[in-house]
């Protein structure tokens, strides 16, 4: 039992908000990188992973995610989180959306030992875009997003009483990227409050969080009814909106999990041999 928990947030989970923002991307008919919202370091190793994701094949997720018991509990608690958080930003109800991601921040992040963190210092500036168009201003290429994915996973572990470090003993790789990346966002309070500030006010990335609200629904629709065809179907329709950009992803999100298995290699040795 305590497999099949682990494994619905290590694997099912992780793949499903990256599928979930490619669903919203093609829905807008807009690549990740002409979304102007989207250039920051940490959205660019978002777009990787979620082409990564739809790089492989449908089943590589689908059976996990149809025939693992505990799966469907932890992804309509994903969902309801997504909802519920994207509500509380389209009425503009701050304070309450600003007390529920601190609830979340306090239980799973204050009480973390300081040091060492699941991603390495300039990992994400050194995976900043490579076609970025050098002529946009800087205002527009460093526009804060609402991370509304991280700060709804974040949510949901913490309302469901899941510790997700915990669960980093079956990690996946794409899975310590997505721990890494809200540990990221929720241990710098600047970034934290930008964040925040663009989920409640910022509405140049509103269309996209609604579309994204709506793919996760539809992901946890498909996977509440078993429909192993619907789910086959959805992920093909979204991955040949993406088909020029997967090859190029892949080999870059390659390159981006080596460049972190060999972070964390050199972190074990240096703990075991006491040099940190």
């Amino acid at each position: 039992e305590d497999h099949d928990a682990i494994s619905a947030d290590t694997v099912v989970l992780s793949n499903l908000g990256l599928l979930a923002m490619g669903n919203a991307w093609c829905k807008i008919g807009e690549s990740p990188w002409e979304y102007t919202a989207r250039v920051g370091g940490l959205d660019h190793v978002k777009v990787l992973t979620c082409l990564r994701s739809y790089a492989l094949k449908a089943h590589s997720f689908c059976g996990v995610a149809m025939l693992n018991p505990r799966a469907l509990q932890q992804v309509q608690a994903y969902s309801e989180s997504v909802s519920e958080l994207f509500k509380l930003m389209i009425r503009g109800e701050e304070k309450e959306f600003t007390a529920r991601i601190m609830s979340a921040k306090q239980s799973l992040f204050d009480s973390r030992p300081k040091g060492k963190t699941l991603l390495p210092a300039g990992l994400l500036e050194e995976f900043l875009p490579c076609e970025r168009d050098e002529d946009w201003p800087t205002e527009i290429a460093r526009r804060p997003s609402s991370h509304l994915d991280i700060l709804a996973a974040v949510d949901a572990w913490h309302r469901s009483g899941i510790s997700p470090f915990r669960n980093l003993v079956c990690e996946t790789p794409v899975f310590r990227l997505r721990l890494g990346m809200a540990e990221y966002l929720f241990c710098h309070p600047e970034l934290l409050q930008k964040s925040i500030q663009a989920a409640l006010y910022n509405h140049a990335t509103r269309l996209l969080d609604f579309e994204f609200v709506l793919s996760v629904k539809e992901w946890a629709t498909i996977i509440a009814h078993g429909d192993v065809d619907a789910y086959t179907q959805h992920f093909l329709d979204c991955k040949e909106f993406f088909r020029q950009h997967i090859s190029k992803a892949s080999a870059e999100s390659a390159r981006l999990i080596e460049r972190l298995a060999a972070w964390r290699e050199r972190s074990i040795t240096e703990v075991s041999m006491g040099l940190t």
